[in-house]
């Protein structure tokens, strides 16, 4: 009995293995479940035989169910895909959101089939100097008001919503938070979805699905808090001064230091109201 299953998955990379690619549940996927040995035209016949058989094959059919929660990592073995579907796999990267179809086997999940709906990106830069002001702003402000996080809405010299802005404090002994958004243990997905959802009718952004974005994921060396900084314009200006500020430089070193006091796409602006 073949069960699949579509729904939509956020793409984190391959955190773990080089052949283990890691997808975040975007929603439950139980209620989708699709038994595809199943014949539709037994469930119009009516008689108390047909009935028992159905019956059978239902109860079959959800011991054998896969639910998956919101935001559950799902974890997929990509050397054993068929040829067919890996040059679409090979495409995918950290921050992807898509539509995929899963067949789920004996030896996990597979991806039958994949569509792209957002290429938006998770970059990752840790021990970064030169922190711009409006996360230093940001945390002082959530220390003052004894908080382990905040955050904020910013705005470009134009006045317009170009990114939303979190903080929070660093985690003591074995946790480490850039590694647990790096493997799905602490999701990013509430925080990306917040502008299209909770925030909609107050914030004119396009949805990401039109206009993908930038997830910049940032350790400071010296600070005690971790920025997550969700841009909304994934090739806008904003995305590419933090590339240039704490990104690797032309020759492919490490995390450029000598551009940190470069200031984020102008002076940022606040929503008051946050």
């Amino acid at each position: 009995m073949g069960l699949t299953t579509t729904a939509r998955y956020r793409v984190l990379g391959y955190p773990h293995e080089p052949t283990q690619l890691v997808l975040i549940a975007c929603d439950e996927t139980d209620e989708e479940l699709q038994d595809s040995s199943v014949n539709a035209d037994a469930h119009e016949t009516d008689t108390d035989d047909n009935n028992m058989m159905i019956d059978e094959e239902t109860s079959q059919h959800n011991a054998n169910a896969v639910s998956i929660d919101k935001f559950e990592p799902v974890y997929i073995d990509i050397s054993a895909h068929d040829t067919a579907i890996q040059s679409a796999v090979d495409t995918l990267a950290a921050g992807y959101l898509i539509e995929a179809t899963l067949k789920w086997t004996a030896d996990g999940p597979q991806i039958a089939a994949v569509d792209i709906i957002a290429e938006t990106e998770f970059i990752f830069y840790e021990d970064i100097t030169g922190i711009f002001e409006a996360a230093t702003s940001t945390w002082n402000n959530a220390v003052a008001e004894g908080e382990g996080m905040g955050s904020r809405l910013t705005r470009g010299t134009d006045a317009k919503p170009n990114g939303a802005l979190y903080v929070f404090a660093k985690q003591q002994g074995a946790r480490n938070l850039i590694r647990e958004f790096q493997t799905g243990i602490t999701p990013l997905e509430p925080l990306i979805r917040r502008i299209d959802e909770e925030e909609a009718a107050s914030v004119s952004v396009p949805p990401e699905s039109t206009q993908p974005r930038a997830v910049f994921i940032l350790e400071p060396a010296t600070k005690s808090f971790v920025i997550v900084y969700v841009v909304f314009r994934r090739d806008g200006m904003l995305a590419g001064t933090l590339h240039s500020t704490y990104g690797e430089d032309a020759n492919g070193g490490a995390n450029n230091h000598d551009r940190s006091k470069t200031a984020p796409s102008g002076p940022l602006r606040f929503d008051q109201s946050k």
